[in-house]
């Protein structure tokens, strides 16, 4: 069975190592693909990661303002 025709004067060898190329390229594009998803998920968990600390800080800053007036609230009383 030849390839003959299909790829501008290339002889068959040539051909096959030139199919074999381009599906090595394919695999290798595949790949990236695959880790380029991983590494986006990543991000977006770090990203979550952010912003719940973000909030927990906010909520420890509203609880340590709120400790603060009741101290002065106390310290006034007595």
């Amino acid at each position: 069975m030849s390839l003959a025709g299909g790829y501008g004067g290339l002889g068959e060898k040539e051909q096959i190592e030139t199919i074999n190329k381009f599906a090595f390229f394919i695999d290798k594009v595949r790949s990236l693909e695959q880790q380029n998803k991983i590494l986006e998920t990543q991000w977006n968990l770090l990203q979550q990661q952010r912003t719940t600390l973000s909030n927990m800080d906010n909520m420890f800053e509203s609880y340590i303002n709120n400790l603060r007036r009741q101290l002065d609230t106390w310290v006034r009383r007595n």
